[in-house]
């Protein structure tokens, strides 16, 4: 939780601090939904292996970079690594269907 969603809102101290702590809190609130959407659908969805591979390098960097991080500063600094991969599965998971068509159709 701390690789993929810290710095938190109340961990905010100041502006600079301010900008990550709310991108973190859409993030979390994109995984939430995210996690819901796949538990509420009724049929099996196809999951291709190279998402499964995204997973998998996300949730190990995200542990790896949060134990090897000395403070919140060089942890939101090594994100970079893994929070593009992050932000795309929580896009293609969570965002409802009328919206992908609604992207997908100016893209």
């Amino acid at each position: 939780i701390a690789g993929l969603f810290r710095p938190f809102l109340w961990e905010a101290q100041s502006v600079i601090q301010g900008i990550p702590a709310i991108e973190n809190a859409i993030l979390l609130v994109l995984s939430i939904l995210s996690v819901f959407k796949i538990f509420q659908r009724k049929k099996k969805i196809h999951i291709p292996y190279f998402t499964y591979s995204l997973i998998f390098y996300v949730i190990f960097l995200a542990v790896l970079m949060a134990l090897a991080s000395p403070n919140l500063g060089s942890l939101a600094r090594y994100k970079v690594g893994f929070l593009p991969f992050f932000v795309y599965l929580t896009l293609i998971f969570g965002l409802p269907d009328k919206l992908k068509e609604l992207i997908g159709r100016y893209s």
